[in-house]
Formats: C-alpha cells, sequence, structure tokens
C-alpha cells in the first residue's frame, strides 16, 4: 500500500506526534513504518532503544511479527547493521503495558526489595483471598472494627462485603491511592461541594417556580371532589401553605419533597398532567393550573436528590460518618491484602502497574536508567489509556527531554471505560503535544477498508450522533473520505415489535445469510468473488438473546462458531449452580447464598433479601432460618444440605431442580438445555465423587474454560463468527451483521458506593425512619456523570460496530409498537440508528433511505399477529379490566400519597403483631413440592395477578412455564373481572401503592401498602379491593384492616374492604 500524504507525515521522526487514526485507515501500517523509519534514519538506535507499547497480546505479536519479516529482508539483502538489529530485535519492548510493567519490576524491583520470582494473581485466587481477609475482620477485632460494625448495622453483612471487594478491584479508578490522605479529603471535599452545589441550586430553582406556587396558593378549588385536579392540590395543600404564610425557602423545599408523591410517577419523572382535571370544572383557570403544576412536578422531579436532606440535615452527617467508616474500613483491607500478597509473593494486575508508576517516581535511578535506554516511545490504542499508564509514558517522555513521543489511536473507539480507559487523556495529550514546540498533531482521514456506501452511510449518521452534545465525554466525530469505489451495500432491518423480536430477527438474519452466498459479492485482491460463511460475522451488544440467534442458525442449517465466548461454562446457568455448590460445601458463604436465593432457584427480590439480612444471627444462613416468612426455603436448603452428604452429586443436583422447578422458570430452551447437560457432566465421576470435589471441579472450568469453547456444531474452517462488539474491536470482515441493537446490559440494583474518577467515593446513605437507602447528593452527582459517559461510550461502541465490514453491512434491532400501531421509542443503539436515519414507519414501508450518495435498503420484519408486535408497555398503558358506565377504570391515583421516604413495608405477619391478631400457623410461603407439576399457590397467584394487570394470558403461562394452564388462568381472571364490575359506580385505580400511618396501642407505625385495586365513587368513599386466588389467611384480614385504618385518615370518606376470588370451579390448583 502507497501511502497517504498524511501517513508520510506521521513517520517524521524528528517530532513529537499524536496521530489520530480512524477506522481502516492503515494504523498498523504507520505504527510498524514509523518503527522501522526510526531504524533506518537513526543508525545508533536499536530496537531495544525504542518502547512500543499496545493494548493486547495479540496486537503486540502482529506488531513484532510484522516488523520482524520487514527486518529480516533487509538483514538478507543488505546485511552489516541490519544483522545486528535483527539479533537484537529478540530483546525489543513491543509488549502490553502490563507486559512492559512485569519485566520493570522483574528486573529493576530489587533495589525496592520485590523478589523477582514474583507470582501474578489469577481472578479465582484474589477472590478467595478477599474473602478469607474479609471474613478475618468480621471476626478478629481491629482498629477498624468500630467503623465496620457500624457499616454491617446500615447496609447487612453481604453488601458490605460486595462493597469493599467491588472498590478494591476498581481502586485504578480512584483519584487517589487507597491510605493515602488524598483519598479521604478528595471524597469529604466531594460529599460536602456537592451538597452546597445542589442547595444552591434548588434554592435559586425555587425562586422561578415560586410565581407557578403563589398561583395555585390562590387557586380556588371546584367544588368537585373526584376531580384529579382537585385531589393533587388537595395532596399539596402543606406546600401552598407555606407559600401563603410566608414560610422560608427551605421550608418550601421541605414540604415539596413531602408532596412528592402526588408530583412524580414511581420512577421519579414529573407525572403527566394531559389528563389533570376536568376543564368544565375547572373553566378558565384549567389552562393555567395544568401548567403550574406541570413546572412544580419538572422542578421536583430535577432537585429531587437534595430534597430529602433539607427538612434532615443529620442525614448528610451521617453519610459523611459512613464515609469515613468505608475508607477506614477499605484502608485495613488494603493493608491485609497487600500483606497476604508479600507473604505470597505475588501480586495482581493493578499492583503491577501502580509499582511501575511508583519505581519511577520515587527511584531516580530507576527513572534515569530507562530515560537514557529509550529514544523512542511508541504508544498505540492511545485512547484506551488510563492514567496511570498516562503517566509510566509520561515520566520516561520528560516533556521531550528525554526521547520522542508518538502515540496512535481513535477517541471514536475508546469503548473499554469499565477497565478505566479515559477517552479524556487522548484528546488532553493531543492538545499539549499540539502546543508542544516539538510536537505536531496528524488525522488519518481516508479509509482503506471499507466500500464507497458503507463509508457513505457511516459519515452520513455520525456526524449527528457524536460530539453533538457538548460534555467532557464526549469527542468529535472526523469524516473519513472512502479510498475504495462503489460495490457494497448496507441494509437495515427493523423488526416491528419488541416481542419474540430475536426469534424474528434471527430467522431473517439467516435469510439473509443464505441470500449472500448466492447473490453478494466481496471483494478479495484479486477481485471480485462470491461470498463464503467465513466472510461473515454476527456482532451483537450484549449476550442476551444469544441462543435464539444460535437457534435460527441451526435450523437453516449455517454452520458458526461462538468467538472467544469462554463457552458452556461460562454460561450463566453454570455459575448459578456453582454458586448452589458453594454453599452446600460452605453454609457460612453468604455471598454463595444470597446468589442462591437470588437466582432461578428461588428468585428472591432484593428486598426479600433485605428482609432477610434484618433477621437476627451471624450469617446469612443463620438469619435466614429465623425470618419466618422464609422458613419454608429454609427447610428445604436444609433438605438439600442433608442429600449432598449421603447422595452422588448428579442425584443431589438432579433433586434439588426437580424441588425448586429450575426447569420450569429457565428462560427459554437454551437454558434447559443448559441444565440438563449439567446433569450429564455432574454424572462423570472424573469432574467429582462428592459435591465439595464437584464444586472445586466445576469453579476450575468457570475461572479458565476449555480453550475450544462452545460445543461446536460443525467442525469445518467455513463458519460465521458470533460475538459481541467489544471482542469484535480491531478485527474486520467482508459481512458483517449487527444484531439486537436494542438491546443493552443488564441494570443491576445501584451500587452502595460509587466511585468519581476525579472527586473520589460517594455513597447512598440509610434513613433509619424509612429504611431506604438515599442517594447523597454526590452521589447523585458521580451516578449522572457516570450515565452521561456510559452514553457518549455506546455512541463510540455503534460506530466500532458499524466500521467493521468491508462490504456489506446488516444492521438489525427491534422497534416497539404501541396498541394504537404507532411506533414506541426505540432502545439501545437502535435508537441511535433511528435517529441517526431520521427513520420513520414511512421509510420502512418504503422499503429505502437515502443517505448521502448510497440508498439504505430497509427490510421490514412484522410479527404474525398484533399481540406478538405490541410491546409490554408501561404499567398506566395497561386495560386490564374493562372501564363501563358504571365502574370507570384508570391507572394515576392522587387521591392518597404514593411510595415515599420514611415508610417501612412490613409483611401481613408484622401487621398482625402490630394490630395483636393471632395468624395461622401454616403460614409461610413455600416452594413447590417435588413431584408436583401444577404450580405453587403462590404462582398461581401471581400469573392470575399479571392477565388482571392486563399482560395477555398466553404470555403469562409462557413465562412461567404452564402454557397448559392459559383456559383456566383465563376463565379466573374473567371471572374475577366480572366481579369487579358488579361492585358498582366509581373510579377505580390499580395497583395503588400508598404511605400513612397504623396506630395501635398508642402508637403510630409509619408504613407503606399496596391495594391491588382501590375504587373511589362519586361521595368520595373507598373501596379497597384485593385479589386471592388462594385460602384467605388471617394475616391477610388483619393486613387488610390496617389498609382501611391507614387510607381513611387520607381518602376524605368511608373506606371499607373486600375480597375477590374466582369460583370454586376454577380452582385449577387443587
Amino acid at each position: 500500500m502507497t501511502l497517504t500524504s498524511r501517513q508520510l507525515e506521521s513517520l517524521d521522526t524528528g517530532m513529537n506526534l499524536s496521530v489520530t487514526a480512524g477506522a481502516g485507515s492503515g494504523k498498523t501500517k504507520v505504527l510498524v513504518e514509523r518503527y522501522l523509519s526510526i531504524l533506518r534514519g537513526e543508525e545508533d538506535v536499536l530496537p531495544s532503544n525504542i518502547l512500543a507499547l499496545t493494548f493486547t497480546e495479540k496486537a503486540s505479536l502482529e506488531m513484532r511479527e510484522r516488523i520482524m519479516r520487514e527486518v529480516q529482508a533487509l538483514s538478507d539483502e543488505e546485511g552489516g547493521r541490519w544483522i545486528r538489529v535483527r539479533e537484537d530485535l529478540e530483546a525489543a519492548d513491543i509488549a502490553t503495558i502490563h507486559g512492559f510493567c512485569t519485566g520493570l519490576i522483574r528486573t529493576e524491583g530489587l533495589s525496592m526489595g520485590i523478589d523477582p520470582d514474583f507470582g501474578v494473581l489469577n481472578e479465582t485466587e484474589i477472590t478467595s483471598i478477599l474473602s478469607d481477609i474479609i471474613n478475618g475482620m468480621f471476626t478478629t477485632p481491629g482498629p477498624e472494627s468500630p467503623a465496620l460494625r457500624r457499616l454491617i448495622v446500615d447496609l447487612g453483612q453481604w453488601r458490605v462485603v460486595k462493597l469493599l471487594k467491588s472498590l478494591i478491584r476498581d481502586r485504578a479508578k480512584l483519584p487517589h491511592d487507597i491510605g493515602s490522605s488524598g483519598l479521604k479529603e478528595a471524597s469529604v471535599l466531594f460529599h460536602r461541594k456537592a451538597a452546597e452545589e445542589m442547595m444552591s441550586s434548588a434554592l435559586e430553582g425555587l425562586d422561578g417556580i415560586m410565581p407557578h406556587l403563589e398561583r395555585l396558593s390562590v387557586m380556588g378549588l371546584p367544588h368537585a371532589e373526584s376531580d384529579s385536579g382537585v385531589k393533587l392540590l388537595r395532596g399539596l395543600s402543606g406546600v401552598l401553605s407555606a407559600v401563603r404564610e410566608g414560610r422560608t425557602r427551605r421550608e418550601i423545599l421541605e414540604a415539596l419533597h413531602g408532596a412528592r408523591s402526588f408530583l412524580l410517577t414511581r420512577s421519579g419523572s414529573p407525572r403527566s398532567v394531559n389528563s389533570l382535571g376536568n376543564s368544565r370544572v375547572w373553566g378558565a383557570d384549567h389552562r393555567e393550573m395544568k401548567d403550574s403544576v406541570k413546572a412544580v412536578s419538572i422542578f421536583v422531579s430535577e432537585h429531587g436528590s437534595i430534597l430529602p436532606f433539607i427538612g434532615n440535615p443529620s442525614l448528610l452527617e451521617r453519610a459523611e460518618r459512613r464515609l469515613l467508616d468505608v475508607i477506614t474500613v477499605l484502608e485495613a483491607l488494603h493493608s491485609r491484602y497487600a500483606r497476604e500478597k508479600n507473604r505470597l509473593n505475588s501480586m495482581d494486575f493493578d499492583d503491577q502497574i501502580s509499582l511501575a508508576v511508583r519505581m519511577l517516581e520515587e527511584d531516580g535511578g530507576i527513572l534515569r536508567k530507562m530515560r537514557r535506554r529509550y529514544t523512542h516511545i511508541l504508544l498505540d490504542e492511545f485512547q484506551d489509556t488510563d492514567p496511570r499508564q498516562w503517566r509510566i509514558a509520561e515520566l520516561l517522555w520528560n516533556g521531550g527531554e528525554s526521547c520522542r513521543l508518538f502515540m496512535v489511536g481513535d477517541p471514536k473507539q475508546s469503548i473499554y471505560g469499565f477497565r478505566s480507559a479515559d477517552v479524556r487523556l487522548f484528546l488532553e495529550a493531543s492538545s499539549m503535544l499540539e502546543g508542544h514546540e516539538e510536537g505536531k498533531v496528524v488525522v488519518l482521514d481516508r479509509n482503506f477498508r471499507s466500500a464507497f456506501e458503507i463509508m457513505e452511510f457511516v459519515n452520513g449518521i455520525f456526524p449527528g450522533l457524536m460530539g453533538t452534545d457538548r460534555n467532557r465525554w464526549s469527542v468529535p466525530f472526523d469524516p473519513l473520505d472512502a479510498h475504495r469505489g462503489p460495490g457494497g451495500s448496507v441494509t437495515v432491518v427493523s423488526v416491528i415489535g419488541s416481542r419474540r423480536s430475536e426469534e424474528r430477527e434471527g430467522r431473517k438474519a439467516a435469510d439473509l445469510i443464505m441470500r449472500a452466498m448466492r447473490e453478494w459479492k466481496v471483494m478479495d485482491e484479486d477481485g471480485p468473488r462470491d461470498a463464503r460463511f467465513s466472510d461473515i460475522a454476527i456482532l451483537v451488544p450484549t449476550r442476551t438473546g444469544f441462543d435464539r440467534y444460535e437457534d435460527a442458525l441451526r435450523n437453516a442449517s449455517i454452520p458458526y462458531r461462538v468467538y472467544n465466548s469462554g463457552g458452556f461454562f461460562r454460561r450463566q446457568e453454570v455459575k448459578d449452580v456453582l454458586e448452589l455448590l458453594n454453599f452446600l460445601v460452605d453454609q457460612n458463604d453468604d455471598i454463595a447464598l444470597a446468589s442462591v436465593l437470588k437466582g432461578p432457584f428461588f428468585s428472591l427480590s432484593d428486598e426479600d433479601l433485605m428482609s432477610v439480612s434484618l433477621s437476627d444471627g451471624s450469617t446469612l444462613w443463620e438469619k435466614l432460618g429465623r425470618n419466618e416468612a422464609f422458613r419454608g426455603i429454609h427447610d428445604l436448603l436444609e433438605r438439600f444440605i442433608d442429600i449432598s452428604f449421603r447422595s452422588e452429586p448428579a442425584m443431589v443436583l438432579a433433586e434439588i431442580f426437580s424441588a425448586t422447578g429450575v426447569h420450569a422458570t429457565a428462560g427459554g430452551r437454551r437454558q434447559y438445555r443448559n441444565l440438563d447437560r449439567i446433569l450429564e457432566w455432574t454424572a462423570d465421576p472424573r469432574n467429582g465423587t462428592s459435591v465439595a470435589e464437584l464444586r472445586d471441579s466445576l469453579a476450575r472450568l468457570v475461572e479458565d474454560p476449555p480453550k475450544e469453547g462452545e460445543p461446536q456444531f460443525f467442525v469445518e474452517d467455513e463458519v460465521v463468527t458470533l460475538l459481541t462488539i467489544h471482542a469484535a474491536k480491531g478485527l474486520e470482515w467482508p459481512i458483517v451483521f449487527i444484531l439486537g441493537l436494542e438491546h443493552e446490559g443488564r441494570k443491576n440494583e445501584s451500587p452502595t458506593c460509587i466511585i468519581s474518577q476525579d472527586d473520589g467515593i460517594a455513597m447512598k446513605v440509610l434513613d433509619t425512619g424509612s429504611g431506604d437507602y438515599l442517594r447523597t447528593p454526590a452521589y447523585e452527582k458521580a451516578a449522572r456523570d457516570a450515565e452521561l459517559k456510559e452514553a457518549e461510550e455506546k455512541k463510540r461502541v455503534f460506530y466500532v460496530a458499524c466500521t467493521r465490514a468491508r462490504d456489506h453491512l446488516v444492521l438489525s434491532g427491534a422497534i416497539p409498537v404501541r396498541r394504537n400501531g404507532m411506533e414506541g421509542e426505540p432502545k439501545g443503539m437502535m435508537k441511535l440508528l433511528v435517529d441517526g436515519m431520521d427513520l420513520s414507519f414511512h421509510d420502512m414501508e418504503e422499503g429505502q433511505k437515502e443517505i448521502g450518495r448510497m440508498v439504505v435498503d430497509i427490510v421490514r420484519v412484522s410479527g404474525d399477529s398484533v399481540e406478538e408486535l405490541v410491546e409490554e408497555e408501561e404499567e398506566e398503558d395497561r386495560e386490564p379490566l374493562s372501564t363501563t358506565p358504571e365502574l370507570s377504570i384508570q391507572t394515576d391515583c392522587g387521591v392518597i400519597p404514593a411510595k415515599g421516604r420514611g415508610f417501612l413495608s412490613p409483611t401481613g405477619e408484622e401487621v398482625s403483631e402490630i394490630l395483636g391478631v393471632a395468624i395461622d400457623d401454616d403460614r409461610t410461603r413455600t416452594p413447590r413440592a417435588a413431584g408436583n407439576d401444577g404450580p405453587a399457590p403462590f404462582e398461581l397467584g401471581e400469573m392470575v395477578h399479571r392477565v388482571l394487570e392486563g399482560i395477555p394470558v398466553e404470555r403469562v403461562v409462557r413465562e412461567y412455564g404452564y402454557p397448559d394452564l392459559a383456559g383456566p388462568i383465563s376463565m379466573m381472571s374473567s371471572d374475577m373481572a366480572e366481579q369487579v364490575k358488579a361492585l358498582g359506580p366509581g373510579v377505580g385505580f390499580r395497583e395503588v401503592e400508598f404511605v400513612g400511618y397504623l396506630e395501635s396501642g398508642g402508637e403510630k407505625h409509619p408504613l407503606k401498602g399496596r391495594v391491588d385495586l382501590l375504587v373511589i365513587d362519586d361521595e368520595g368513599n373507598a373501596l379497597i379491593v384485593d385479589y386471592k386466588t388462594g385460602k384467605r389467611r388471617k394475616e391477610h384480614e388483619a393486613q387488610l384492616e390496617a389498609y382501611v385504618r391507614m387510607i381513611e385518615p387520607l381518602a376524605g370518606g368511608s373506606v371499607r374492604s373486600t375480597v375477590v376470588s374466582p369460583g370454586d370451579d376454577n380452582n385449577v390448583h387443587e
């Protein structure tokens, strides 16, 4: 390949250069040529004088091989100096940053007391060491013990363990070293400063909405108690009274916090005012009322994170104390971890980077030696560098006094933020070199990889996606000229409707692959040729839907392989079984038990786990045994432990799978198959003849799976490659399918602590009054910044995916559809595609869309029925019960305060205890009995409830694993729905959450509640409707009585309760 003028400019070895190399612009070629230019132009420089750092082992090997081939050719042709260069190349530093640091420590570490024969810990060893140390901290008193006890009281032991391990593993993201005063000082300053800034912002914003509050405070309420606008303003009475009475701004903000349940949805968004109030009731005030409520709702949504702390400033003080407790315990853990690594003469990957930086910063002799050695530094993939790695290069470069610096990368391809990569470093370093007297910035702006059509598409959609939102994580889009001419294609597959989207999408992808084999041409050096299976890669954002795509390929007899997947032993089902085995071997392993309880065996929620963790006991296992609500699960696990001592491992797992019904709840055919494969694997005595041996064998395979990866259905080389977008970075194929664009990573529960790379640690705080964990202002600020960073990185991941294709690009994803037939809001990268193309349903119907100077083909994939297309809509869009003239069913209840802070969610047993009511002896919720193929009672109730909420019965029974019960479940639901319609005139609000006080024995208990249906008649009287499919118990009656007492003072009228149950002939669980 002849070098372009920009590429030639990159070979100026007398200058410090920052090279922005867009996708397919010949970056590796330039890097190799730069290396060779140094050797050609400077006779006193040998390979050992050049430090070349790459991001991956594969890249370093490829670079070394290409340089070796060139040097070998020069040695054969010219001899002389090139023979010496060839010999010296064997010891050249062409390595990853970790490889360089390891070599530096082994060769120079003795001067700092480091044994050069140190070992490097793997993930399993790190986890084991940290677990042992943390368990020791729980049982052995130390200076950190008071802080640790306070954290356990507030968070629970399993949360503390999870928090500490994550902070140790992510310590590279911290702005200061653990143990340094800087970390504590920075984190406390961040905590205080964020609170001050948010408080100031809220006070300033309050000035903006005061005219709206003042208008509402003097607005006369119409005489229509059932009007939603009237009810909402009654809910704001405390706020409006504070305004009328001229209270301080802080008091008004406190009142707004108390009224937030009337202004916000459950997710914290401003409540819609579209249907607020009746215009005939409100007359001329209607529009003004709605506009003012909307303004106030937006304000409360935007400033909600500071409002809880205004009326309770001690919460901020408590949060700061717990923040200091976290850092105290973290320092103790870090110190013990360091001592244990020293004892083992080992270190982890993070230690290698940190120690190399410390050696260069603290030992002047080592630094001077390195600076004398290296005359040139070449940094590949600089966009993926983290601050410590840049610090190493910065120390060696010495501002250009010691050597020449060459860094190459593409900020548009920075996609490893989760590994601490900071895209800002590339932009800052480029700016620094641009201002250096011997520095320069070069942009490689010609793409040699992709066909004209693909580059025209990329250049057409990404300017509207990248760099448009100016923030500290955004990068500008530099368009690339296409070196190649026409001959390629871009196809967009729009899968209409999100239900079964992977199945329909997979079938269409298989059809297009077979079409490619028949019709598409790809370009080789010798010209166009027919496409082969090995020309094709299927990229996905996440592994969600992998099994459906694999099924589609298998059904179409398309050979494929899963690239670098870790194979069967990285499947989630295998990890779930490993955690189960960990618990069976060691009942004191809280992490394993928590995983088992939350996993598919029992599917407990985070609230359930918190309830267990608050019980008496030193371990989670003891706490579970003392929590009456989950005694059935404890007893079942005890039986599993017992049989694990006297049965073969395969029989143990088979019994557990049967007793818990995990086969029926596993999500999809692949998961079902994988559970059976686990049983087959455990039946082989070579894998262990006891549960403990089996656990050890499985743990090794999960940590280091067989290199052959997934079991192959086809063994020939001509296969389609299936992989994630991240795994495809640096690779290319003639034909690329990007499937599942709507998929996003799994949204886990937000952590207790969060790291700000610039400011330190921020954390949630326990509000002891409510039992809720509140985001502190610092936490909120760090979380928003993390979300912004993730959103910008998502754009770059999409760019990387699109630029992997050489000849043909296919982009595919689901577009949700509402029941009215209009498109919904696409998710993930599908939204980026739709926004970038300005894609509409009309375009999909037309089948084509012009982007720049090319035309994108659009393939529309519809479902077999309306039900298959319509997405699972938001709760307020469901219509489970038909509205009749007598009863109008609605979703948005402004009658009583909704979910709020300061209130606990009690169980029926706890309510019974408060009221002094005796309860039934057989009240525990137990899993399905072994050998019973029908649903457990609680499953039956959940299925009926979901159908009554508006979810199609076919979907509900399929998800629960009982497709044959569609008829009986439908009959039960219909019967109960008819009973509801007969309740009389009024307005019904479904799934109503509320907060109130239950008075008993002279005490007020702040509690949360939720009723299935709340019916309010024209006179303001309320009827609580409870759906019940099973046996009516005394604790359920007590709970209804409590709800009546709690709602009466809130609703303004009389409150009654009733139970709606299906007829006896529909009782399918007998």
